[in-house]
């Protein structure tokens, strides 16, 4: 948690305490030691705490993306500073610091919102990111803009605010700092049926795989190679000509076995610890937030995630696209990506990985 925290004073279990509230987090948390504590002291805990049954295929996470453990969950009288005591659901957990955390469910049932204080009231320090702008570019304007003197002006203080600088030149680093992606670095032209190689210019990325590395398949695998025709009248998917393959066709396939047993399968069920579980715990580099928390379960919806995270282009539809849930979309670089990530959590899979290129 980043930034002041927001403390308050509540009443539960006879005891008035500091409470951390928390309006990034769905579930309050009370220690288990509070519990121990106001049974020490004497109060009926039978009278006003009561067990509440949790639904074990339900599993809450940290903003870390861990999953978090509780003893149960209890139903108790909270009192929030001058507003009369609600009964209200907290996860009992253990912990060092006995800090009691109030998140959004609490809030609610107090009819509570958390709001951002208006800009015009903060301190010169606080204010808004564009007021610093536009106040530095006028600046910066009326420095260009102004005549320039003839003789060498003498030193003097500056007046300006060195922090807004500093703020802004952040922004626009920011800013700048976008992700590049691959083209092609030089025009290609194909004859109907001809293929050539083509040259790919960009920053390479260590999970990316070569083309020279791919396994190159003899022609008669593949009997329906894609060319070009001339006669072609409407546009789409190039037309596949019938017949033997010619010896300039080249394909490339990946082996599919039994997705039970074969390790090398995109749906194989592979136990390791970043599957059944969200995104960013096998891929901590994405930035875009609901691509983090999305839940993967096997290797083709970890690819199927980073394919559309790091599309460089989509912007919008990147959420549309993540939200689907029969999104079958795959890139060359995002299944990359995900091998690489589960070659580095899964000693199985990097076995099998290994063994595979020693046959070839």
């Amino acid at each position: 948690m980043f930034g002041s925290k927001t403390l308050c004073n509540v009443q539960l279990l006879g005891f008035t305490k500091k409470a951390l509230v928390d309006t990034g987090s769905q579930v309050s948390i009370l220690p288990l030691q509070v519990l121990l504590d106001a049974a020490k002291s004497g109060f009926d805990l039978d009278a006003d705490v009561e067990e509440v049954k949790v639904d074990d295929k339900i599993n809450i996470y940290d903003a870390s993306g861990r999953k978090m453990a509780f003893k149960g969950a209890v139903r108790l009288s909270l009192a929030l500073q001058q507003e009369p005591s609600r009964r209200v659901v907290f996860f009992v957990r253990r912990g060092n610091d006995n800090r009691i955390v109030l998140g959004t469910n609490v809030l609610r049932a107090f009819g509570l919102q958390a709001l951002l204080k208006p800009a015009a009231e903060t301190k010169r320090s606080s204010v808004s990111v564009q007021t610093l702008s536009s106040d530095f570019e006028k600046r910066a304007f009326a420095t260009q803009t102004a005549s320039r003197p003839k003789n060498k002006p003498r030193k003097s203080p500056s007046k300006g605010f060195p922090c807004e600088k500093v703020k802004v030149n952040t922004l626009v680093e920011k800013e700048v700092a976008k992700p590049l992606s691959a083209t092609i670095a030089a025009r290609v032209c194909l004859k109907p049926g001809e293929t050539k190689r083509v040259s790919i210019g960009g920053i390479p990325s260590k999970s990316s795989i070569s083309f020279d590395q791919l396994r190159k398949l003899p022609p008669g695998i593949d009997n329906e190679p894609v060319v070009t025709n001339r006669h072609r009248a409407k546009r789409g998917r190039s037309k596949k000509v019938d017949g033997k393959v010619s010896a300039n066709s080249t394909s490339f396939r990946v082996e599919v076995g039994d997705p039970r047993f074969d390790p090398l399968h995109l749906l194989y069920p592979c136990q390791c610890g970043i599957f059944n579980t969200r995104a960013q715990v096998g891929l901590p580099g994405l930035r875009c937030d609901l691509a983090r928390s999305k839940p993967v379960k096997n290797l083709f919806e970890m690819a199927n995630v980073a394919s559309i995270a790091l599309h460089p282009h989509w912007e919008e539809r990147k959420e549309a696209e993540l939200l689907n849930k029969d999104s079958k979309y795959l890139t060359i670089h995002g299944l990359a990506t995900a091998i690489h990530a589960h070659s580095k959590f899964c000693y199985e899979f990097a076995s099998a990985v290994k063994e595979k290129e020693d046959v070839e």
